[in-house]
């Protein structure tokens, strides 16, 4: 079982309603958004994506980090955080499948990472990656219970290391608006809230208003403005993801529901290395 899936299992403790048992689901809407997504079985996957992943070697130029990394140094990230907004696909893409899972490596090493808390760093954007985003329709039988059709983000990685080569589920959805609904999608997303300097950082740049809270599982998480982050230790939360946060204030939710490892892009990339060795030697 990955981490995600651990954390989501965790997560469905906390949920309103019987998600296991067959009871109704309650809460807020965001709540049984939350809810049908983690009782939804994982979609099954084409051998292709199994085995390939984002294997450099095929699929490199379906999305070239670079030019988003830059997009957001220069803009910051979309601004669409109305609901029924058109949400970037190609942002959610590169920011769950590159930027997150570089920045949850840098929280592994131990007391360096601790030494660079509050500290302005500058986000490596590495590995292949590509995606996409769809509606995932819940049955009638499931709708009459209180579950809701929810939006998934499916995004597979590539990187130089193979354990970092993933297929990975993720729920985007606005969190409730009203103080009552927002409140009880807060504490269930981080009960304590976050330290003073972390919420301040929230609001640090007035030019750029919209900012991302990432959620890096084991008590950290991240204030991301798209050109520098900065990480900050012991902020309970449950699952992995990303906060979308628009002057300070939580808008949409981008959570992990499920992690999943791709067997083969760096036996692929390998073997396309070889090959292309081969070709050059055999024009000599």
């Amino acid at each position: 079982m990955g981490q995600a899936a651990r954390a989501a299992d965790a997560a469905r403790s906390a949920l309103p309603g019987g998600i296991r048992s067959g009871q109704e689901f309650e809460g807020t809407l965001f709540q049984r958004r939350l809810a049908t997504a983690l009782a939804t079985r994982p979609h099954a996957r084409s051998l292709g994506t199994n085995i390939l992943g984002a294997s450099s070697l095929l699929r490199t130029g379906l999305s070239l980090g670079w030019r988003r990394k830059r997009t957001l140094e220069r803009e910051g990230f979309d601004t669409t955080v109305a609901p029924g907004g058109v949400l970037d696909a190609d942002e959610l893409i590169h920011v769950h499948g590159r930027r997150l899972p570089s920045i949850m490596r840098s929280t592994n090493l131990g007391f360096l990472t601790r030494r660079r808390q509050d500290k302005e760093l500058r986000p490596m954007d590495g590995g292949s990656t590509t995606g996409s985003l769809s509606r995932v329709t819940v049955p009638e039988a499931d709708r009459r219970r209180g579950a809701v059709d929810w939006d998934r983000l499916c995004v597979d990685t590539s990187s130089d290391r193979a354990d970092d080569d993933q297929h990975i589920d993720v729920l985007v959805a606005p969190i409730g608006r009203d103080g009552a609904e927002y409140a009880a999608d807060m504490r269930l997303l981080l009960p304590a809230w976050l330290p003073p300097r972390a919420a301040q950082a929230l609001v640090a740049r007035p030019d750029r208003p919209i900012v991302r809270l990432h959620l890096l599982g084991e008590g950290w998480v991240g204030v991301d403005d798209g050109a520098r982050f900065r990480l900050y230790e012991g902020v309970p939360h449950a699952m992995r993801g990303s906060l979308v946060m628009t002057s300070g204030r939580a808008t949409r939710a981008e959570l992990w529901i499920s992690d999943r490892k791709n067997i083969g892009p760096d036996v692929i990339d390998f073997l396309g290395e070889v090959l292309g060795d081969l070709i050059e030697l055999s024009a000599l």
